[in-house]
């Protein structure tokens, strides 16, 4: 009996290639990584935010007063000694403040993202005074509004969704944050928003991944 033609001979269809061989499109990311992770990085959102505005000139200062080891940027414990307007910042807050305004990867904050940053801590305060009244707790219904002040403006469900769950690890009965837990909310929604903008390359305002992606764009959230 004839033998039946192979791949690549006259009747039969040509084999697919693997991933990188011509004609295959290229993988994304590393396996069990994120997808994304190779992609170009767009402008994030703070850029645009901060485009053209003067950042604090106090930014600087505190910066090089922070960098002990004179490396030019600053990491996770270095970050202990910062203030905003004289408080002091939890590791949880650090935590959550790195996550946003690292350097992809590295896990450390250069000068020029501090500024951002600290433009971050000010309007964070200023939106928790301003729609607080100056009062050191800002109830749920007011945590929106004060997102909106700092053009953070997601929906009001979600604002009070995420601010149940930071009070929730440390229950109050008045349903309302102290500075140190708004500005997780802050922290968490700014993290949401440069989760989003990393790929949402063409600024469509509309991305999609499967389960696994979403998941593991989940998971990076403060």
């Amino acid at each position: 009996m004839p033998g039946q033609p192979r791949p690549g001979q006259p009747g039969m269809p040509p084999q697919q290639g693997m991933p990188g061989q011509p004609g295959m499109p290229p993988q994304q990311g590393q396996p069990g990584g994120d997808p994304f992770a190779g992609a170009s990085c767009p402008q994030m959102w703070y850029d645009q935010q901060y485009a053209g505005a003067p950042l604090p000139s106090a930014a600087e200062a505190e910066f090089q007063k922070l960098d002990g080891d004179h490396s030019g940027s600053i990491d996770i414990a270095e970050m202990r000694g910062l203030t905003i307007a004289g408080r002091s910042m939890t590791h949880e807050g650090i935590i959550s403040l790195i996550s946003v305004f690292a350097e992809p990867g590295c896990g450390t904050i250069s000068l020029e993202n501090f500024r951002r940053m600290y433009r971050f801590l000010e309007d964070a305060d200023k939106a928790f005074k301003t729609v607080g009244c100056g009062a050191p707790r800002l109830p749920f219904n007011q945590v929106h509004p004060a997102l909106v002040q700092m053009n953070l403006d997601f929906p009001p469900q979600a604002a009070e969704l995420v601010s149940a769950r930071i009070d929730a690890r440390t229950p109050s009965s008045d349903r309302a944050l102290e500075f140190n837990e708004f500005l997780l909310v802050a922290c968490f929604f700014a993290a949401l928003r440069s989760t989003f903008q990393r790929r949402d390359t063409q600024r469509t305002g509309t991305i999609t991944f499967n389960e696994k992606d979403f998941a593991i764009a989940v998971a990076g959230l403060p």
